[in-house]
């Protein structure tokens, strides 16, 4: 039997084998429909929803992880806010500034050096602090000079160097620098010492 002699209006008169043939055909059909339509958007969105479970679990155990140690980080944050406290206590206050360039000032006399100058000069804010550079030049030995610069480091309160350079002192025919050694010469030095402030009112804005 050819399909354009079959009448689909009496397929009850289809010869058996007609009729599983079309029976199976249909099923294939609905089944790879079914497959197509419904078992794939099915599967997808599992995939998609392990892959988020996977993402959850892996936070769960961070955010728990964390919570286990919690008590441990509360310890470590009061330990900083205690060194936190006692390094401000080492930033000089306003008031303290002059006496800080004054102590300076004397760790270069105490090293035997010929202070050039010392000039303070504008504050820089920088978050709750405020930088206050020290402009100083000062003349003497190798020695002398490195005497200063550990004695301005071993200072009380915080006070750091930097952008430094060396050379040989000019004579001008007064003072040290008239006198020249060949075996230790004398330098003159321009150095930079930085002491910071704590700004409370930055801090307490903030």
């Amino acid at each position: 039997m050819k399909l354009n002699e079959l009448n689909f209006e009496e397929y009850g008169t289809w010869p058996t084998s007609v009729k599983l043939t079309a029976a199976t055909v249909l099923m294939v059909f609905l089944l790879i429909v079914g497959f197509w339509f419904d078992f794939l958007p099915q599967q997808e969105e599992l995939t998609s929803l392990q892959t988020e479970m996977e993402s959850l679990k892996k936070d769960f155990e961070k955010k728990q992880a964390k919570a286990v140690s919690l008590k441990q980080y509360q310890e470590q944050m009061q330990k900083m806010h205690q060194s936190l406290g006692e390094l401000l206590l080492l930033l000089p206050e306003e008031s303290e500034v002059p006496g800080l360039v004054e102590d300076i000032s004397q760790q270069g006399i105490a090293a035997g050096l010929e202070i050039r100058a010392m000039r303070l000069m504008p504050e820089k804010q920088i978050d709750f602090y405020v930088e206050l550079p020290i402009e100083i030049e000062v003349i003497g030995t190798y020695h002398e000079l490195s005497n200063f610069v550990s004695n301005v480091a071993s200072l009380s309160r915080i006070v750091t160097l930097h952008d430094f350079y060396i050379q040989l002192a000019n004579d001008k025919g007064n003072g040290k620098t008239a006198m020249v050694d060949l075996i230790d010469p004398l330098l003159s030095m321009h150095i930079t010492a930085k002491t910071y402030r704590y700004n409370m009112q930055a801090e307490e804005a903030k």
